[in-house]
């Protein structure tokens, strides 16, 4: 009886299968582990290739790291040690890609990685307190600047990611409906963070601003979705787009007045989405 013995590219597609498990079941860390089994693995060609299987990974796994951060401030507006333990698979992601891509690859796949990897070293030099492993004990407020600040690095590191020829990227699990879900989110939290006039000294506008800000950029995406082409909803995305726009400007101002306008676009977006806002978001 003879035994086949197995070729490395047997080895790395294992490992490769295991990576893909491991990532489905929200197990990022172990994820990574085997993404770099493959790598060690991997041949001197498509360690080169910015689009081999291996490095293909990589880049989901950096991707699906700053979705997961980006979806965590838009939720709440604020960095927490929890989004620093998801962004920092990201960063080992970028860091891997940085080894491979060499002076073998294509020039644009070399610079990607580099600028992914400066990316995420400035959300970690930026929010060094904030993504700090303790034992809940340390309360690290977040500014409206920093949300806003992770929000764009994030955004930047997904567009560089999705932006590259010939990369092909999977769209996270529920992509729309969480837009959705966030979009109300948005909507509704700058109601929370302005206070009526009486305590007024209470209100944290820069908070509010960001969550309108965060609306218009999610009200992009969202009313492009199937489902939301109806004459009736098109009118209601424009209605929404132009009560935040006012919002925008009034919170700018820091305007008690806002608060009407708040409460108008709530019941745009409700309009817009319907039962979808009622959906817990799954992290």
């Amino acid at each position: 009886m003879s035994n086949s013995q197995k070729t490395p590219d047997d080895y790395i597609k294992e490992a490769l299968t295991r990576s893909a498990q491991a990532r489905a079941e929200g197990a990022t860390g172990e994820a990574l582990v085997w993404l770099g089994t493959a790598a060690i693995l991997d041949s001197d060609a498509d360690r080169a290739d910015p689009c081999s299987p291996v490095n293909t990974a990589l880049f989901q796994l950096a991707y699906d790291a700053a979705y997961d951060s980006e979806r965590r401030v838009l939720k709440c507006g604020n960095v927490t040690t929890e989004s620093g333990k998801r962004l920092a698979f990201g960063r080992d992601a970028a860091a891997i890609l940085c080894t491979r891509l060499d002076g073998k690859a294509p020039e644009a796949a070399r610079s990607l990685a580099v600028v992914l990897k400066g990316h995420f070293d400035a959300l970690f030099r930026r929010f060094r307190r904030h993504y700090a492993d303790h034992d809940g004990s340390i309360y690290v407020p977040t500014s409206g600047a920093d949300a806003k600040f992770c929000l764009e690095t994030n955004k930047a590191i997904r567009a560089l990611i999705d932006g590259y020829e010939g990369l092909t990227i999977e769209k996270p699990r529920n992509f729309e409906r969480d837009r959705a879900i966030l979009l109300h989110i948005c909507v509704t939290s700058p109601d929370y963070e302005v206070q009526g006039r009486l305590l007024r000294f209470l209100s944290a506008w820069d908070k509010a601003l960001f969550f309108i800000e965060g609306a218009q950029y999610l009200l992009n995406e969202v009313k492009a979705m199937p489902g939301l082409q109806t004459a009736e909803k098109t009118r209601v995305a424009t209605d929404l787009a132009a009560a935040l726009e006012r919002a925008r400007q009034l919170t700018l101002q820091e305007n008690q007045s806002a608060k009407q306008s708040y409460r108008a676009m709530t019941d745009l977006c409700k309009a817009l989405i319907g039962s979808q806002r009622d959906v817990p978001l799954d992290f």
